[in-house]
């Protein structure tokens, strides 16, 4: 996924999140109720763009158009380990 433009996904967590996360536009077109959540929250955020069929033309438009949060999302990502620690011993 690196090395491409845009990708195309039925929107699973996953791989909205790692195309976030690589700063990759994203077309969501969801199959069932948890992907439309999915897609809702990563197209809020800027994440890409929402479609019921599979029209690869509406994401080649959105490519030049996309401004990415690459950098807030990557730190983010990239504390969840200290996070997750520091979470764990407040609670202990």
């Amino acid at each position: 996924m690196q090395g491409c433009s845009g990708y195309v996904t039925t929107a699973g967590f996953e791989f909205v999140c790692e195309a976030m996360y690589l700063g990759k536009p994203v077309m969501m077109i969801p199959a069932h109720v948890e992907q439309e959540i999915n897609a809702a929250d990563a197209s809020a955020v800027g994440a890409g763009i929402v479609n019921t069929t599979f029209d690869i033309s509406r994401l080649m438009d959105h490519i030049p158009h996309y401004a990415t949060k690459r950098e807030v999302f990557r730190e983010w990502g990239d504390s969840a380990e200290e996070l997750f620690i520091r979470h764990l011993t407040t609670l202990v």
